[in-house]
């Protein structure tokens, strides 16, 4: 079973950055909380992201954090997309924003999962997505989702093609996810959750699968 963590918040810092400390088991972690906001003529823009970082000083725990810092560079260039859109727009009032919240479970076995939800809204698109996946504290390496579930790469294609429809593609089209980079999350009861990140209402849906730890 995976064990409860227990979140508590500490002081702000720059740009609305607030911690929160996580211990479970054999991992400590944080999540960090960025915010940046602009105020236009006719709307504001906002992006927010919770960041995870692991405390301690192994390399795998720096490789661990190193991933989780990649992600998030990557959206603050995206944030800026999204505050320069915010200031040319015209045509509507909305406000802007991009969102990324992010969740961490452990288990027993030195494996702990990350999931990211994003939620994007720049005028014309509304996007949202899942990302997510579980690394070894070990070796501080991102696990494929076929290592952490039972019956391997044939059960989640299994699954996949049972719930194709249910995701909105064909059942080839499932024999195209990639199984080594496909997003997934593990919840805190073992249960494998598959994002196979397909556009539009199924962006943010998927496939449960039975997980090999608990």
């Amino acid at each position: 079973m995976f064990k409860k963590a227990m979140i508590a918040a500490s002081a702000a810092l720059c740009l609305g950055l607030s911690a929160g400390q996580v211990k479970a088991a054999k991992a400590s972690w944080q999540i960090k909380n960025y915010k940046e906001s602009k105020r236009f003529a006719k709307r504001s823009a906002t992006f927010k992201y919770q960041l995870p970082v692991f405390k301690g000083k192994s390399k795998a725990i720096k490789k661990i954090n190193q991933a989780q810092v990649k992600s998030y560079q990557a959206a603050k260039k995206d944030a800026k997309s999204l505050f320069k859109a915010a200031q040319k727009d015209k045509d509507n009032d909305y406000d802007y924003y991009y969102v990324v919240k992010s969740k961490v479970t452990f288990n027993k076995h030195g494996i702990a999962a990350i999931k990211r939800a994003s939620d994007h809204y720049a005028g014309a698109s509304h996007i949202r997505y899942v990302h997510g996946g579980a690394y070894s504290l070990k070796s501080g390496k991102r696990l494929p989702v076929w290592k952490v579930v039972k019956g391997g790469k044939k059960n989640v294609q299994a699954a996949l093609k049972k719930e194709a429809r249910a995701l909105g593609m064909s059942a080839s089209a499932a024999d195209l996810v990639d199984l080594n980079t496909v997003d997934y999350y593990i919840s805190k009861k073992g249960t494998v959750y598959i994002y196979p990140q397909l556009t539009g209402s199924q962006a943010t849906k998927s496939v449960a699968v039975k997980g090999r730890y608990k």
